[in-house]
C-alpha cells in the first residue's frame, strides 16, 4: 500500500513481467494493449488514465507511473492497474490522504513552537507547574486563595517596601500598568480565568499531539482536529509581545517572574502572589501610620539642637528614632540619617 496526497500527482513504481515472470523492457503508452485503469473503493467500474508524459522505463522491466492529481479526488483507497500485451497486469494499491506524514511532523513542531519551552520556577518544566509556581511560595502546597492572593487583590493592598510607605494609587498605577488590561480569551476578561483559557487549550493541543504519535493510522482525522484547535489556540492567547526573555508564551510568563533574564532572581518565597499577599497582610493599618506620624516627642537633642532621640507613637505603637549630623563641611547643621531602633 502506497501512501499519496490528495489531488496531487506521484510517481509510483511498476514492474512489468511476462507469464514466465520474466522483465519486459521497452513498453511505452503506444505498446501494443498498453492501458493504466484505475477506480475508488468500493467502485463498480474502472477508469482510463492517459498515461503519455507520465511514463518512464527505468530498465530490467521496471518503470514509473505518474498519477494522482485528478484521479485521488477523494480520500481513501485506490487501486491502479497497468496492463500490456503480452504482460501480467501490475497493480499498485493507494491509499490518499490529506496530508502527508511530511505535513503532519510540520504541524506537530509548529504547535510546539507556540507554546515554548516552559521555564522551570520550582515546580516543574511545564506551562501549568511555571503557574502553579507563580501562584504558590511553597513547593508543592497550593494555598493560593483568590480573595487574597489575585493580582486583582494584591492590587488593592497598600505594600510598604524597605521601611518607605508607598502611596496606594502609585502602588496601583504601577502594578496595573505592568500587567495591562486583559482580554476576553472565551471565559472572561481577568487574569485568572485568561491563564485558565490558556491552560485548557494547552492541555487540548498536548492531547492531541499524543494521540497523533501514539495512533498514526488515525493521524488524518486527529491532525484536522488540532488544526482547529490551533486556529482557536491563535485567536485566544493572540502574537506574544517580546517582553526581555522571547516571543513564545512561556518566554512571556518567564519575563513576569522575574526582573533578570530567564527568570533568575525569582524567589517563590518573597516573589509569588502568595508571598506579596502575605507581605500585604503586615501592613500598618491607618489608625497606627496616624500615630506614628503626628504623636512625636523629642527625648535628647544633638549640641546643636537638633532632635538626637524621637520617640514616634503611642503605648504599644511606640516606636524610637534616633538622628546623626552631617559630617560634611558647612553642612554640620543638617540630619543626615534616622534610624528606628
Amino acid at each position: 500500500m502506497y501512501d499519496a496526497k490528495l489531488s496531487t500527482d506521484k510517481w509510483f513504481p511498476v514492474i512489468m513481467i511476462d507469464a514466465a515472470e520474466a522483465a519486459v523492457t521497452g513498453i511505452t503508452p503506444a505498446s501494443v494493449g498498453f492501458a493504466v485503469k484505475y477506480h475508488y473503493e468500493g467502485a463498480s467500474s474502472q477508469s482510463v488514465y492517459a498515461a503519455t508524459g507520465h511514463w518512464v522505463e527505468a530498465g530490467s522491466g521496471e518503470y514509473w507511473l505518474e498519477i494522482g492529481a485528478g484521479e485521488f479526488a477523494a480520500t481513501g483507497k485506490y487501486q491502479v492497474t497497468v496492463e500490456c500485451t503480452g504482460c501480467k497486469p501490475c497493480r499498485i494499491y493507494v491509499d490518499a490522504k490529506t496530508y502527508t506524514e511530511e505535513e503532519k511532523g510540520l504541524l506537530v513542531n509548529y504547535i510546539y513552537g507556540r507554546v515554548g519551552s516552559p521555564s522551570d520556577l520550582g515546580e516543574g518544566s511545564d506551562v501549568s507547574s511555571m503557574l502553579f509556581a507563580m501562584a504558590n511560595k511553597a513547593n508543592g502546597v497550593n494555598n493560593f486563595n483568590q480573595a487574597t492572593d489575585s493580582l486583582e487583590a494584591l492590587s488593592d493592598a497598600v505594600v510598604l517596601a524597605s521601611g518607605d510607605i508607598i502611596d496606594t494609587n502609585a502602588k496601583v498605577n504601577l502594578l496595573y500598568g505592568r500587567i495591562g488590561t486583559p482580554a476576553n480569551l472565551g471565559s472572561g476578561s481577568t487574569i485568572a480565568i485568561n491563564l485558565s483559557d490558556i491552560n485548557a487549550d494547552v492541555g487540548t493541543v498536548d492531547t492531541k499531539a499524543n494521540a497523533i504519535i501514539a495512533d498514526v493510522g488515525t493521524v488524518d482525522g486527529k491532525v484536522t482536529t488540532a488544526i482547529i484547535d490551533v486556529g482557536s489556540l491563535d485567536a485566544k492567547v493572540g502574537v506574544p509581545i517580546d517582553l526581555g526573555d522571547g516571543t513564545t508564551l512561556s518566554d512571556n510568563m518567564t519575563s513576569i517572574a522575574g526582573k533578570t533574564a530567564g527568570a533568575a532572581s525569582f524567589n517563590r518565597f518573597y516573589d509569588s502572589m502568595e508571598a506579596l499577599s502575605d507581605a500585604e497582610s503586615d501592613n500598618l493599618s491607618v489608625d497606627t501610620l496616624k500615630d506614628y506620624l503626628f504623636n512625636r516627642t523629642v527625648g535628647t537633642r544633638h549640641g546643636n539642637g537638633k532632635p538626637q532621640q524621637i520617640f514616634a507613637g503611642t503605648g504599644l505603637n511606640q516606636i524610637e528614632v534616633r538622628t546623626t549630623l552631617d559630617t560634611d563641611p558647612g553642612e554640620e547643621d543638617f540630619i543626615q540619617t534616622e534610624v528606628i531602633i
